[in-house]
């Protein structure tokens, strides 16, 4: 399975905070450009190697990444991350940590 792949349900995602397949999709695009890109170009990355996707998709996923602060806007048009992967990892990994405390501990108060 890779990282696109993943079987965390989309309203998991959400209350996690965590990226689903489509932000995954861009980040990898930007990680690989390793420069800032211009919307079409991340639309036309993402629709070769993952799925065909719409420019109006794209654009709402870059706007919620932007307000999560993964990526920037650093002039108009433009976009690049601003997450690392390890970092990104990092966030994901503790979400999940707090979500399986959570569970354990509503669990044991049962």
């Amino acid at each position: 399975m890779t990282a696109v792949e993943h079987e965390l349900s989309e309203p998991a995602q959400r209350r996690l905070g965590v990226p689903g397949p489509l932000m995954l999709s861009i980040l990898g695009v930007l990680w690989r450009a390793n420069r800032p890109l211009r919307m079409s170009d991340i639309r036309q990355r993402v629709s070769e190697k993952y799925k065909p996707v719409a420019l109006t998709t794209v654009s709402s996923t870059l706007s919620r990444m932007k307000e999560r602060g993964w990526i920037s806007k650093p002039r108009d048009g433009v976009y690049q991350a601003v997450i690392t992967r390890r970092n990104l990892a990092a966030d994901i990994s503790d979400k999940l940590a707090a979500l399986i405390d959570d569970t354990v501990l509503a669990i044991e108060e049962v």
